[in-house]
């Protein structure tokens, strides 16, 4: 905002206004800061969209995980020499965990694998099996899905060591035009299983 002197009839007179020039830097910078406040937005906003999916997609692996932990705590055998883990083997990794549960007059083997594809998902799975007789003649019983369907959800591992079976969930997406890796893991103790 300035004024401008301009010559009027053997006067000096004053206007006041805006020049062209300053008009269009005001426009500009306006523009400028307009911009930069959309891309703040959209920044942030995408940012928060990717940590509601991140953080949904842990509690999916955390309910999948809590899950096998608790079930895999009550693991029990009416045998007394047959390992409470049928897989992996001690001091191994599997994409199946599978293990002994006891309940009334019953043996039943619980076994954990991710079912899906990579176009679809994949989710955790449950099968049970009964063990009528003593182990080794398991008879399909019934399969249940754990999670939901989980397009980023890409491997579940199982490792086992001594009594410790470390649970593995990983997962792939894209963010960025980049594809990111995460894990999920979770340890229990097995009470009663062999160890060697």
């Amino acid at each position: 905002m300035g004024s401008r002197l301009h010559w009027q009839g053997g006067k000096t007179a004053r206007r006041a206004g805006f020049t062209l020039i300053e008009l269009i830097i005001s426009v500009a910078v306006m523009v400028f800061l307009i911009i930069s406040l959309f891309a703040l937005n959209f920044t942030a906003s995408s940012t928060w969209a990717v940590e509601r999916e991140r953080t949904s997609r842990l509690q999916n692996f955390r309910v999948g995980a809590e899950r096998i932990a608790v079930e895999i705590r009550g693991a029990s055998s009416n045998w007394a020499d047959a390992d409470l883990v049928v897989v992996p083997s001690p001091n191994q990794m599997a994409d199946r965990l599978r293990f002994r549960v006891y309940s009334g007059s019953t043996s039943y083997q619980y076994e954990y694998y991710l079912a899906g594809n990579v176009n679809t998902g994949y989710q955790v799975m449950r099968k049970i099996y009964r063990e009528p007789s003593y182990p080794g003649t398991a008879v399909f019983d019934s399969e249940t899905a754990v999670t939901e369907t989980l397009t980023t959800l890409a491997a579940m591992y199982f490792v086992r060591e001594g009594n410790r079976i470390v649970i593995i969930m990983v997962a792939q997406y894209k963010y960025g035009g980049r594809t990111q890796t995460v894990s999920y893991t979770r340890q229990v103790f097995v009470r009663g299983a062999k160890s060697r």
